[in-house]
């Protein structure tokens, strides 16, 4: 049977004056591929498939090179747009923001 593995795409260098889509892997983010990759290994994927967005692209490459696999990327396949939202200061201002979005239905629509 055929199965379908969504994996985020591993730490990425943040600089605030990019947008998140043109965002790159950090060090530690290629680092952490090869921990993915050992533990995508015991599904032996047929194939790693990621969006166009360096991140992405970087972290399938490194995962498909480390499993031996062939590597595509995929065409609107991306994370969701986020452009109107700026950086946070911290990762508790993130999760604050998130839970908001979750519990005010009307977030959803700005």
């Amino acid at each position: 049977m055929r199965k379908l593995i969504l994996v985020r795409h591993s730490l990425p260098e943040i600089v605030s004056d990019l947008p998140a889509n043109q965002w790159r892997l950090s060090g530690t983010g290629r680092l952490r591929c090869k921990r993915l990759a050992e533990r995508l290994a015991t599904y032996d994927p047929d194939v790693i498939v990621a969006s166009l967005e360096p991140k992405a692209t970087e972290t399938g490459e490194i995962v498909a090179n480390i499993l031996g696999k062939p590597f595509e990327t995929a065409e609107n396949l991306h994370e969701h747009d986020r452009s109107n939202v700026g950086l946070f200061d911290t990762k508790e201002q993130f999760e604050a923001r998130v839970a908001s979005f979750f519990e005010n239905p009307q977030m959803s629509k700005t």
